[in-house]
């Protein structure tokens, strides 16, 4: 416990370094916010998570939008790069841009994480399918191809969540809180905007590989319970996705297992490539 305590320290330390660097820049950072460079305004780099970048004053090095779109006005300068991702580049007539437009699009690996949207069904009573069932649908298939190729990888997070619960949902909420420091981290550099993407994409496949492990950490206790017998691993999984799927119908409620679910299995997988072996035998004595 405090090794995990000293390396969220560290981590934290160098965040607060790389701010301070930024803040001498005069760099404007927003997160979950606009940023807005007014006409006559000079910063040194302009940079929002979560949020648009609208120039139309002057920008000394990078404009970047991390879940944003950049706007840059007629009288806009910027003497650097342009970078969006997940968003769009507005280049009005007279702005001026000295280095390169970048785009990137993330839209395929931050769907996986909205809310279901509402059908576009007039009578819910004509609905074949209850709300999100697509959505559920291709988690399922994925999940038990997962389950059919990476047995050893799920069985390994699944008995780092059962026996170490304390610090995987420690580091699950660790790991939740830096996606988006180490997100800001990245905009410093100009090579590190391309590794963004990536971070999305290794975020990504950790929640869902987590995920997958609860779902099937929940199916054994479920089938355990009534049968009193282990069961295949692709079965529990099974399993336990319809039952996290039915719980995230309930208002709220669900919202908030599901939620809880997501965090303990990301730290989970977390703890797993940090801890693994050690966590692996230990589960393995105790069976």
């Amino acid at each position: 416990m405090k090794k995990t305590f000293r390396l969220a320290a560290i981590g934290m330390l160098f965040l607060l370094i790389c701010a301070d660097g930024l803040a001498q820049e005069r760099t404007r950072v927003h997160i979950g916010d606009d940023v807005l460079v007014e006409t006559g305004e000079e910063v040194g780099s302009a940079v929002s998570i979560g949020g648009d970048v609208r120039v139309y004053g002057s920008v000394r090095n990078r404009v970047v939008s991390v879940g944003g779109s950049v706007f840059l006005g007629p009288e806009a300068l910027v003497d650097g790069d342009v970078t969006t991702i997940g968003g769009m580049v507005v280049k009005q007539e007279g702005a001026v841009v000295t280095g390169d437009i970048n785009t990137y699009d993330t839209s395929r690996i931050t769907s996986f994480f909205k809310r279901p949207q509402p059908s576009g069904w007039k009578d819910d009573r004509e609905m074949p399918f209850m709300p999100g069932m697509f959505p559920f649908l291709g988690f399922l298939a994925l999940a038990l191809i997962v389950v059919a190729l990476l047995p050893d990888r799920i069985d390994l997070i699944s008995s780092t969540i059962r026996y170490h619960t304390g610090k995987s949902f420690l580091w699950g909420i660790i790991g939740t809180l830096l996606i988006f420091p180490v997100a800001l981290v990245l905009v410093i550099s100009l090579v590190g905007i391309i590794l963004i993407p990536l971070e999305i994409l290794v975020a990504a496949i950790a929640f869902f590989l987590g995920s997958v492990a609860m779902a099937r950490i929940i199916g054994e206790k479920i089938i355990t319970t009534i049968r009193k017998s282990g069961s295949p691993m692709v079965i529990e999984t099974l399993v336990g996705s319809v039952v996290l799927w039915a719980t995230g119908l309930i208002p709220l409620v669900g919202w908030m297992v599901i939620s809880a679910a997501a965090v303990m299995g990301f730290g989970g997988f977390i703890a797993s490539f940090i801890h693994g072996r050690h966590y692996h035998g230990k589960a393995g004595r105790a069976l």
